[in-house]
């Protein structure tokens, strides 16, 4: 008697579900990813401030979470770092900042000190300065000061006070395709 070879055994069947099964894993995560990555970073993001307020309330001193944007035709990665400084600190816009750093000498080296007393704080962003994950970027930033300013490049401060005030920002992330935060 000779059986019938017309069909697939239920091994086979199993392997090849498997394969598809792992191939589907794979294929999913990379179109996936890029949201993920987003997402993880936009909580990330939220902690290191909600970090900075609390440190600043704790702690009694005034933070400054620090961006610095260059211009799209510069070769140059976009940065931040946290600073800080046990000085009463005022917001201030450029042309305050301007007349206090006239005021103050440079030193041997050509370095100017912060007219608030602000230096770099290790302790919230522990490499500085840091980089967004690959693909990710600052599309832009706004900042409330005396009047409510959108920026793309330069030097960008958003405050935390010890009385627990955070300086009124948005922070606009983007993967420069169809992905905004």
């Amino acid at each position: 008697m000779r059986l019938s070879s017309k069909g697939f055994s239920f091994v086979e069947m199993m392997v090849v579900l498997a394969i598809i099964g792992i191939f589907l894993t794979f294929s999913v995560r990379k179109l996936v990813t890029p949201n993920a990555q987003m997402k993880s970073e936009v909580r990330r993001f939220s902690s290191m401030i909600k970090r900075l307020r609390q440190r600043a309330r704790i702690e009694a001193r005034t933070y400054r979470l620090v961006f610095d944007l260059p211009p799209s035709n510069v070769k140059k990665d976009q940065s931040y770092w946290v600073e800080s400084t046990d000085k009463s600190a005022l917001l201030l816009n450029d042309d305050q900042r301007e007349e206090l750093e006239s005021e103050i000498e440079a030193d041997d080296k050509g370095f100017k000190a912060d007219p608030q007393g602000f230096k770099p704080d290790n302790t919230v962003v522990k490499e500085a300065p840091a980089v967004l994950p690959r693909g990710l970027y600052f599309d832009s930033i706004e900042v409330n000061g005396e009047e409510v300013k959108t920026f793309k490049t330069g030097r960008i401060y958003i405050y935390f006070f010890p009385q627990g005030y955070v300086q009124g920002s948005a922070i606009h992330l983007t993967n420069k395709d169809e992905l905004f935060w």
